[in-house]
């Protein structure tokens, strides 16, 4: 069940990897399922930026040597967006060289490992990963929240004290377009074609106004089926 946008299963923690070369998520998922995780997969930096964004997972494992943008570049995002800041995050690297370990580590990752890597150091590093952050996570990510919050208030009363201000309509305040932080939390769904569960790509936000917001989410299927559209407001879902 997602809650806040968050997949959350105590009991199957979720790990996102991100690596371009097939085999080698393929390697890494089955013996993260073999010990009863659940994982997703990202080719390519902005595919598992949007995917942690939307899925929160209990900890991302990145290759650092991504399409789109590499994986510190993608452990730095993440840590600059409250909603993944206290993810933890395993990088895993062909370059050895003390400066590009030294980069890596401070990217945000909280392991660095090097390759090759055996899939059992990597579990080893996933769950120390996981348990060093998990006494705080809760408490940080509240605290993160407050603070987004606190800056929120104050820029909403800046702006009323200002000396004629516009009032703002409420269509002018609905944020139209592509996003990968919806205000409805992307739902789990199964491709209508072969059955798999699908890969969240982004959303698409429109409507009249804040008070008649419509959605859009668009997801895509592992098997090759093609993208889909699911309107959240009719439940409906179509190939696109």
């Amino acid at each position: 069940m997602l809650t806040d946008g968050a997949d959350r299963d105590v009991a199957h923690p979720l790990a996102l990897i991100a690596d371009r070369d097939e085999d080698s998520r393929r390697l890494y998922s089955d013996f993260l399922q073999f010990h009863q995780w659940r994982v997703i997969g990202a080719a390519a930096g902005p595919e598992a930026l949007a995917m942690a964004i939307a899925r929160r997972p209990d900890v991302v494992v990145s290759e650092t040597q991504l399409p789109g943008f590499d994986g510190l570049a993608l452990s730095e995002l993440l840590r600059k967006d409250w909603i993944t800041a206290h993810i933890p995050i395993v990088l895993v690297t062909s370059d050895a060289t003390p400066d590009h370990l030294a980069k890596a580590t401070a990217s945000g990752a909280h392991a660095v490992l090097t390759k090759p890597c055996l899939p059992e150091d990597l579990f080893s590093a996933v769950i120390a990963a996981v348990e060093s952050r998990r006494p705080r996570d809760r408490a940080a990510e509240l605290q993160a929240h407050a603070h987004a919050s606190r800056d929120r208030a104050t820029e909403i009363v800046e702006r009323i004290g200002r000396p004629r201000a516009a009032a703002v309509s409420l269509k002018n305040a609905l944020q139209r377009g592509p996003t990968v932080s919806p205000p409805t939390a992307p739902r789990r769904l199964n491709c209508p074609v072969c059955g798999n569960a699908m890969t969240y790509l982004r959303s698409h936000l429109g409507g009249v106004n804040v008070r008649q917001l419509e959605q859009w989410d668009y997801l895509e299927c592992p098997r090759q089926c093609g993208t889909f559209e699911y309107r959240v407001r009719t439940r409906k879902i179509k190939k696109v």
